[in-house]
């Protein structure tokens, strides 16, 4: 007779998302999704274990609506204040980037009519009609959607869709958590580097980039690279939550 330990991990812990049963079932739902989109899809051969690779913005929101729908709570994508939260915990931060599963939408209008219709579609989904300040928005997954030429998707709102208003995203600068939230960093007080847009305007994406910096300013959503990784929070408590529904 076998016997067994159950260890519980009381600290959280950040990974890369590696290729297992699960990732492989997140990508079939993906790729069949996005069948065709070569910006989109994820057509690698992975082998067992291997860190999911070529992060961009549609990947990791619809990577993340895959986990939640496939009940995998565990393993989220990580958002715009995990990164923050928990950065000491992320490895690699030198030489990978990520994106969150969060995005950042500005006040004013964006210049590409393609981009302008992804922040609209945003406003949609929060039943507002524009914001005065940043916001940092998490709930949303993509679609494909070929009147968008610029990017292939339109954004869908899931039934958690939240925002909160960003004020250090209004310029360059250091923020740190304060054990509640995120704050821009006082002078001569360390933190983490953000950088925005001069323009504040469009929707754009949220990721860490190499360097040990945070970035809000880019509108190139579809951009991935090798360097590229798609990082999940390991919480103790969402691992028993998710045991508990699958007993």
């Amino acid at each position: 007779m076998h016997s067994y330990k159950l260890i519980i991990r009381e600290t959280p812990l950040i990974d890369h998302h590696r290729y297992d049963k699960a990732r492989a079932e997140i990508l079939r739902l993906h790729n069949e999704r996005f069948e065709g989109n070569i910006s989109i899809q994820d057509t690698r051969a992975y082998t067992y274990g291997e860190p999911l690779i070529g992060s961009n913005t549609p990947r990791a929101l619809s990577y993340h609506h895959y986990a939640r729908k496939l009940g995998i709570l565990e393993t989220p994508v990580l958002s715009f204040e995990d990164v923050v939260r928990h950065w000491p915990l992320i490895f690699e931060r030198d030489t990978t980037y990520a994106d969150t599963r969060d995005i950042a939408v500005f006040s004013n209008k964006h210049k590409n009519p393609d981009n302008e219709k992804l922040r609209q579609q945003t406003f949609e989904g929060l039943g507002i009609t524009g914001t005065d300040m940043p916001l940092i928005v998490s709930g949303l997954y993509p679609l494909p959607d070929v009147d968008n030429s610029t990017y292939g998707f339109r954004l869908i709102a899931n039934e958690g869709l939240k925002s909160y208003p960003a004020p250090f995203l209004q310029h360059d600068c250091k923020v740190r958590w304060d054990g509640e939230k995120i704050v821009k960093c006082k002078e001569g007080e360390s933190g983490i580097q953000v950088g925005t847009p001069n323009s504040q305007s469009g929707i754009r994406r949220l990721y860490r980039d190499r360097s040990d910096w945070l970035d809000a300013g880019g509108d190139d959503l579809l951009v991935s690279i090798v360097a590229g990784r798609v990082q999940f929070l390991y919480e103790p408590k969402a691992r028993a939550q998710n045991l508990e529904a699958r007993v």
